[in-house]
């Protein structure tokens, strides 16, 4: 598989949240399966012993009470959602929104629990023991995580937390594109070297797409082994229609794999913040913008999302 395919793959699973009740629903077969078909019991745990009846009721109560909250937090995302896409911009939904790790880890919790619950209910008269006292435990640190889902989704509504997020992951992108530091107040960016003539352009072939991120190490890799020189026209975050140059060849082309060239950059339908440098500014601008609409109204929020543009170019001009 192409690097190409496999960063596609690899985006998509960062902005998709049914990956976690995914995973956990294969932990809990793992799980249930192992400790009743293999007949393994490592006992009651202190403090929670039950007869049959208790069981059966601990059990109802622990289905009960996770479905509702599985119902919540995805009832939350979808307000988050609109909220996202009416008050700010519709592009937070994808950069901050599908990418957050709390919320996918307390709903792989939640479904977790919810499945096991099921699991030893319908088995209640020969699951171990084990496996019912780890299904109350459980229950337990659903209802703590409950109530942090509350306060968490509340902070994570606010506009200073959204804007903040956003700077952050730019910031961390602009130190990944321009490592190095500048020496001083008198560096001065260097000449263009001259690269010589051009030998030949390989041209974008299929859909016309947004560049979301490219293999810099393939392609110099690439370009030493075959002793030449390839430069990538446009840059990440453009727009590419087919048929346009994707890249200029240079010196030795002889050894050059168009197609293996072509599969060191990843195409996508919007702008991604991996790799996109620019893209952070392009989404803080757009909150700012509609914070000052007649519609919003929000200079305050304007005013936070020039303090986040501060912040990054002071982090680019120090590089």
């Amino acid at each position: 598989m192409f690097w190409n395919r496999r960063y596609a793959i690899k985006s998509y699973i960062a902005s998709t949240i049914w990956i976690a009740p995914a995973a956990a629903l294969v932990l809990e077969q793992i799980t249930f399966r192992g400790f009743y078909l293999l007949n393994l019991d490592l006992g009651w745990l202190p403090g929670f012993t039950f007869d049959k009846a208790g069981t059966a009721a601990s059990m109802d109560y622990v289905i009960a009470f996770t479905m509702t909250c599985i119902i919540f937090t995805f009832g939350s995302l979808l307000v988050a959602i609109q909220f996202a896409g009416g008050q700010l911009t519709p592009r937070i939904i994808a950069t901050t929104l599908l990418r957050d790790s709390t919320i996918r880890r307390i709903v792989a919790l939640f479904t977790y629990t919810l499945l096991l619950a099921v699991a030893v209910k319908t088995r209640i008269d020969s699951v171990p023991h084990f496996l019912v006292s780890l299904v109350g435990i459980l229950g337990l640190f659903s209802v703590v995580a409950a109530l942090f889902l509350i306060d968490y989704a509340a902070r994570l509504l606010r506009p200073v937390a959204i804007v903040w997020s956003v700077g952050e992951e730019g910031r961390k992108v602009i130190e990944s594109v321009y490592p190095t530091p500048a020496a001083g107040p008198e560096a001065r960016k260097p000449a263009r070297e001259r690269l010589g003539p051009l030998a030949r352009t390989i041209l974008h072939r299929g859909t016309s797409a947004i560049v979301i991120a490219v293999n810099l190490e393939a392609m110099a890799a690439a370009a030493r082994k075959a002793d030449c020189i390839d430069e990538f026209v446009p840059r990440v975050g453009d727009f590419v229609a087919a048929e346009e140059p994707l890249f200029h060849l240079r010196g030795n082309v002889d050894g050059v794999h168009e197609q293996r060239l072509r599969a060191q950059v990843a195409f996508g339908p919007e702008r991604t913040i991996e790799q996109d440098s620019t893209f952070a500014f392009r989404v803080i601008v757009d909150i700012a913008i509609k914070a000052l609409s007649k519609a919003i109204n929000d200079p305050t929020t304007a005013v936070l999302a020039i303090d986040q543009l501060q912040r990054l170019l002071r982090a680019v001009g120090r590089r």
